[in-house]
């Protein structure tokens, strides 16, 4: 197995890809690795996320990368973390990758949350 094969065998299952129309939503197409977008479907409105950058995106020029960090989907109800990444590849064309990182943010949200904890605790000694 070359690096391209282990690299492709890693990313497969933790991220999406999808196609979409910037002006009208619709979905051009999608791997459908994480959750299931119908191709056909206008996706701005089933995500209150989508529907707030439409405009940013209609604005913006081929090649334009947006990067959203940390970001959950409220359509899928659940408390997974993924990084979106939205590229215009074409006119009127959205490239939206779609990167799971629960694993990670849940282990940094714990070290965040024990970090903070220290803190508390060292602050109520100096209190005494």
């Amino acid at each position: 197995m070359n690096l391209h094969e282990l690299k492709i065998m890693y990313l497969k299952d933790r991220s999406q890809f999808v196609l979409f129309d910037i002006k009208t939503g619709e979905t051009l197409d999608s791997c459908n690795t994480i959750f299931s977008i119908e191709k056909g479907k206008e996706i701005y409105s089933k995500e209150l996320f989508l529907e707030s950058m439409k405009m940013s995106f209609e604005q913006s020029d081929v090649g334009e990368v947006f990067l959203f960090p940390c970001m959950s989907l409220h359509s899928l109800k659940n408390d997974k973390r993924f990084d979106f990444r939205f590229k215009i590849i074409a006119n009127n064309k959205m490239l939206w990758i779609i990167e799971d990182f629960s694993e990670h943010y849940a282990e940094l949200f714990k070290m965040q949350q024990e970090r903070n904890d220290l803190a508390i605790r060292l602050q109520g000694k100096k209190a005494d």
